[in-house]
């Protein structure tokens, strides 16, 4: 990995098509992911930008009852291991936006910090209206680099 200049330390690269490689070399990307489908593509643009740092993750907001917990773990161990993925993210908890997805989201969180934890990756951590909770869990699994978005809340 190659740094460059300024550090834009979250964004949606999977989301701009093309329009960003006009920055590339010229900035530090630590591009996030929303999903299994967003983390794979991210991971292609990394191989594409040696100044993007892909994030491979579930967002809070793309978690529900139905989402496939074990298949999720096996997907993100495999871009793990495939090389270059040194974060996880976005990942997290969102009280504000999806409070009715909560308690899946805590599920989700938790193998996600366990991974983490066994991989030694680092989280760009979403914690709207959950920061005490995203905070006590990072201390709980001993990650030692988060960075996090979201609103401080109860």
């Amino acid at each position: 990995m190659v740094l460059a200049g300024y550090v834009d330390s979250h964004v949606h690269l999977h989301e701009y098509g093309n329009s960003w490689t006009a920055y590339c070399g010229r900035y530090t990307m630590l591009a996030v992911s929303d999903d299994i489908q967003s983390s794979a593509r991210t991971v292609e643009l990394a191989r594409r930008c040696p100044t993007v740092i892909p994030a491979v993750g579930a967002h809070p907001w793309s978690i529900g009852g139905g989402t496939d917990v074990v298949g999720l773990v096996r997907e993100l161990e495999g871009l793990i291991e495939g090389g270059g993925v040194r974060f996880l993210g976005e990942v997290g908890l969102d009280r504000v936006f999806t409070p009715g997805t909560f308690s899946y989201q805590l599920r989700v969180f938790e193998v996600v910090l366990d991974l983490a934890s066994r991989y030694g990756v680092r989280l760009s951590a979403h914690a709207a209206g959950a920061w005490r909770e995203v905070f006590e869990m990072l201390r709980r699994y001993r990650i030692e680099v988060a960075c996090s978005t979201g609103t401080p809340g109860p």
